[in-house]
């Protein structure tokens, strides 16, 4: 019996955490979300930085039609990251700022 592997359907990702875009290729054979999976690299990326500034919200788009934006809660991002203290620090911060609690906030929303 012959086994059929699916090829590959790569996606170029555009990632936009405060003024620094990052690209990653995505394999959606692989992962369900392509979006949150280069979130998460962007931030692993940034986990070298000292000082880097993670903004509450991330923006994701496809390379070919950055139109369609995907917003994704850097909350839910970090986590998913492990990197769970910066991601309390930056749910208590804007819980301050802004009386809104990024971790009962959903996961991404898409701007009209």
């Amino acid at each position: 019996m012959k086994k059929i592997m699916k090829s590959p359907a790569i996606k170029t990702i555009v990632v936009r955490i405060t003024a620094k875009d990052f690209e990653f290729k995505i394999d959606t054979s692989i992962f369900d979300d392509p979006f949150m999976e280069a979130a998460t690299r962007a931030i692993e990326h940034l986990r070298k930085e000292t000082h880097a500034i993670i903004a509450p919200v991330i923006k994701c788009w496809e390379v070919d039609t950055p139109k369609k934006m995907q917003m994704y809660n850097s909350y839910w991002v970090l986590v998913n990251a492990s990197c769970f203290n910066k991601a309390e620090r930056l749910r208590e911060k804007f819980k301050l700022q802004c009386d809104c609690d990024l971790a009962k906030e959903p996961l991404h929303g898409k701007q009209l």
